[in-house]
């Protein structure tokens, strides 16, 4: 009988730890749902920068960037490398020249990114990246009417942020040499991204003039080509006619 009273408390003992455990388990489930842990609320997504490609791993075919506008905040997300330059594992140097500005979204490359092979610039030992994204930057000149080529970006470095165009929405226009009873409209997307990674997304029709979207009077004067015209062959060859004014 004692035996029998013993068995049955010691079994009840180890239904209550387990219900004990069950309801520490799904204690933390919640908290795991609701407060995600510091590393994962800390982690950035790819961050937009200005970058000059400024030399060739002839060995590895790989560009090697610099950032002339925001080494500060590069190293804070890169951190530091030698010389301030940074080796890309992605961006073939066939496709650029040295002196070009690029708009690129970096991050830290991970060790199944980096390619096998023996690097030109062994002994400097520069951060391996990996650039999800880039495009033709420019200086951004207020006042100016400009010539924003799509998924191109301009670049103000008294702001520290980007003006790129995203993509082209709607093009209803009337096509070239065609009598139409509407003329039609077209909407262009525009990102306003400063390199902390904020981010306006503006949706603007052809016309829109002096609208004011973050530190800056953007107008979207133009659209081209027109439906119609010979070199249209889709998004990429659109070019938005644009003046910023602070």
């Amino acid at each position: 009988m004692a035996d029998n009273i013993l068995a049955t408390c010691h079994f009840r003992s180890i239904e209550l730890k387990q219900l004990q455990m069950k309801r520490v388990l799904f204690i933390g489930a919640l908290l795991a749902l609701f407060f995600p842990g510091c590393e994962k609320a800390t982690e950035k997504p790819d961050n937009l920068f200005t970058a000059e490609i400024t030399g060739y791993d002839q060995n590895c075919s790989a560009c090697i960037l610099s950032f002339p506008y925001d080494l500060t905040s590069v190293r804070k997300i890169l951190g530091k490398s030698k010389d301030n330059f940074y080796q890309t594992v992605n961006m073939n140097k066939n496709n650029f020249t040295v002196g070009q500005m690029i708009s690129v979204r970096v991050r830290a490359a991970v060790e199944s990114e980096v390619p096998v092979c023996i690097t030109q610039y062994q002994g400097n030992n520069y951060k391996n990246i990996f650039v999800s994204d880039y495009g033709n930057c420019e200086l951004l000149a207020f006042n100016t009417r400009t010539d924003l080529s799509y998924g191109d970006c301009i670049y103000s470095p008294d702001k520290n942020s980007f003006i790129c165009f995203d993509s082209v929405l709607t093009d209803s226009r009337c096509p070239v040499d065609v009598y139409c009873f509407w003329a039609g409209e077209a909407i262009a997307r525009f990102e306003f991204v400063k390199c902390n990674g904020d981010k306006i997304s503006s949706d603007l029709r052809v016309g829109t003039l002096d609208s004011i979207i973050g530190d800056y009077k953007f107008s979207f004067i133009d659209l081209l080509p027109y439906p119609g015209m010979e070199n249209h062959g889709g998004q990429k060859d659109y070019v938005a006619k644009i003046l910023v004014k602070e």
